[in-house]
């Protein structure tokens, strides 16, 4: 299988940003075949680490795509190619909205309204004892979004239901699950 991760790898980013890369992933987003639609958000999440980048990305709709992707690649017909685009779809989403600008455009686009029933899927999992590595990483990078989502006023509000999950993913077995969904009930129960 052939990967376009390595591109913002074996070449400095620097030169990929100014090639074009951001917008080239932003269009991969969309990509009929599953396995480019994960590169290209791997690629763009690793593109854009910096302030400057991620505000690229944005502008050319880059979160808006993301957060229309979390249903569309979380739904039973996207199979486990859904879910390898999920996880990428998360990291990048959790990159993109590290920053205020983002988390303020991911309220705008109602991600939380993707993120929840992500939530509702990871807590099955943990119930089950069925936490592989590939959706112990996917619930680590979901709950890096609802908790940079949540930094904002109206997606704490919105976030609330997800405490329900969150408390008891905080007391998995899977110590990084455990360590990001101890950090995200932190940011959605804060109070001013």
């Amino acid at each position: 299988r052939s990967t376009l991760f390595p591109y913002t790898t074996l070449f400095r980013s620097e030169q990929a940003i100014a090639a074009g890369a951001i917008s080239a992933m932003i269009s991969l987003l969309a990509a009929a075949a599953p396995a480019v639609r994960e590169q290209a958000a791997l690629c763009l999440g690793a593109l854009s680490v910096e302030a400057k980048e991620k505000e690229a990305a944005r502008s050319q709709g880059g979160l808006r795509l993301l957060v229309t992707l979390l249903e569309r690649e979380a739904a039973p017909e996207a199979g486990p190619e859904g879910d390898a685009v999920l996880t990428a779809v998360l990291a990048c989403l959790a990159s993109l909205t590290a920053d205020s600008p983002g988390k303020m455009e991911a309220v705008a686009h109602e991600a939380y309204k993707g993120l929840l029933p992500l939530l509702d899927r990871a807590m099955q999992l943990e119930l089950e004892g069925r936490m592989s590595h590939a959706t112990c990483t996917q619930t680590v990078h979901l709950t890096k979004c609802i908790a940079n989502v949540a930094e904002h006023p109206n997606g704490r509000k919105k976030l609330q239901p997800a405490l329900r999950h969150l408390r008891p993913l905080a007391q998995s077995a899977e110590p990084l699950v455990a360590k990001h969904a101890e950090s995200a009930v932190a940011v959605v129960t804060w109070k001013p």
